[in-house]
């Protein structure tokens, strides 16, 4: 009787860890693809988070999509992953070409909650992750560029991490995003954006010392004089909670900044002119951040 107690003592721990513990907290599998195209050999079998590492082609994407639309992987990590050219096409005509994460490449795949990307890509194309369930991304700092709609639509997508070195965002990039509310935009110069990219408001990180730079430009000339900002300062009172946030999430995806050189702005109203309402061009809730010296610094500066 004891053992029959013991056992299913056992039973229940399990299911409850099963049914609350963090997916990253659950067991992993792990894979080296020394030749590209030939993941499929290689997994007989797999855990819902898979790690690669290696080479993969077009044929090997094909294969991890097949996985994720069958919810035997929920969790995917290519940080040690170089994306090459060759192999099939993974969707549709779509096939791979070297360090990019190519157009499509994940779209549609709703079962997918969690993405570590390559940390060798330096562009993410069109519709990359578009209608996914991932629920954070931490864009490399080797990427330069984010094509029209790549995590459009994602419907779980709570923050986001832009990398240092992105240099142009194009439309709609996080739009129809509902659940984003956190973006921390790293670069220093401020990427050139092409019309909107986010429809949740969400709050938008960026380092005091761009304040200049994102003043100046395109960006900053949009929204300047559209939206009536407030300040919170990490520092103050006021900013003490956003800062454990910040601090949280720098924990979970790695973020290599300077929290103490993170301040934040956020939008208060739409600026009325000449009796009408301006709308929210680019569907930014936060653009700039404020040097320590600027804290007392009025709305709407």
């Amino acid at each position: 009787m004891t053992k029959n107690f013991y056992a299913s003592l056992y039973g229940l721990l399990v299911a409850i860890c099963m049914c609350f513990c963090p997916a990253d907290l659950m067991a992993v599998t792990e894979v080296h693809v020394e030749k590209a195209g030939t993941l499929s050999s290689l997994l007989t079998s797999t855990d819902k988070q898979l790690k690669l590492s290696g080479s993969i082609n077009g044929t090997d994407i094909k294969f991890i999509r097949e996985l994720i639309s069958a919810g035997t992987v929920i969790s995917l990590d290519l940080d040690a992953v170089r994306i090459v050219a060759g192999g099939e096409a993974y969707t549709g005509s779509f096939t791979t070409e070297d360090n990019a994460i190519g157009e499509e490449m994940f779209y549609g795949l709703s079962k997918l909650q969690t993405i570590v990307l390559p940390s060798t890509i330096t562009t993410i194309k069109k519709n990359a992750f578009a209608k996914t369930g991932i629920k954070k991304v931490d864009i490399p700092n080797s990427v330069y560029s984010l094509g029209e709609d790549a995590f459009a639509y994602c419907n779980s997508l709570a923050s986001v991490v832009v990398g240092k070195r992105v240099k142009s965002i194009s439309k709609g990039a996080f739009y129809g995003s509902g659940s984003l509310k956190k973006a921390y935009v790293k670069p220093i110069t401020p990427p050139s954006v092409s019309s909107y990219l986010f429809s949740s408001k969400p709050t938008v990180y960026v380092y005091k010392e761009a304040l200049a730079d994102y003043k100046a430009s395109g960006l900053g000339h949009h929204l300047l004089g559209v939206l009536q900002a407030h300040i919170l300062d990490l520092h103050g009172d006021e900013g003490a909670p956003i800062h454990g946030l910040v601090q949280s999430l720098a924990g979970v995806v790695g973020m290599d900044v300077d929290l103490d050189d993170l301040l934040v702005v956020h939008q208060n109203q739409a600026v009325a002119q000449g009796g009408q309402e301006v709308p929210q061009l680019l569907g930014i809730h936060v653009v700039f951040t404020l040097d320590d010296e600027l804290g007392a610094v009025g709305e709407g500066d």
